[in-house]
């Protein structure tokens, strides 16, 4: 992994901070359960609220959308190398 969202993510679930994947959904990476996990996850790791309105699967389908919607957000994601991750 070379950036810290990437390992993040992969840490909560494989395949999940693969930029090569297109779309985590279609290629049975992410479903609907997921997603909730995901979003609670997202939301203590940066210190962000996703309003209930961006919870829709484009603004999860790749790790390129993630990334977008955490912009939106107002998140501060640290590029670089791999970090440990707090539990």
């Amino acid at each position: 992994m070379t950036d810290d969202l990437a390992h993040f993510l992969e840490s909560l679930r494989p395949g999940l901070g693969d930029p090569k994947v297109g779309d985590f959904f279609a290629q049975g990476v992410l479903d609907s359960l997921g997603l909730i996990t995901l979003v609670s996850s997202l939301e203590e790791r940066y210190q962000i609220f996703i309003d209930v309105a961006d919870i829709v699967p484009d603004n999860f389908r790749n790790l390129a959308a993630i990334r977008a919607l955490l912009a939106r957000c107002g998140a501060t994601v640290p590029e670089g190398g791999p970090r440990t991750i707090p539990r």
